[in-house]
């Protein structure tokens, strides 16, 4: 299987839990959209390039979280 093809597959799979779900998407590290599907509503209200933004900054986050996360578990060795 292809990892286009299993990364669609794993978005349907989550969309399809919950009617409340507006969107999922797969992300890499910088935070470029790899996968995404949304509700026709969702896409009317976030473009693309307001989604992009918004997984550019999760990722930022999260790696931030990463570095501070290990700073810390060296500072209490």
């Amino acid at each position: 299987m292809s990892s286009h093809v299993y990364l669609k597959s794993l978005c349907n799979s989550v969309f399809s839990l919950n009617k409340n779900i507006q969107s999922v998407a797969v992300i890499n590290n910088p935070g470029r959209t790899m996968e995404k599907i949304s509700r026709s509503q969702f896409t009317k209200q976030y473009t693309d390039h307001l989604n992009e933004l918004s997984c550019m900054s999760y990722a930022l986050h999260v790696s931030m979280g990463r570095k501070i996360a290990d700073l810390i578990k060296k500072y209490r060795e």
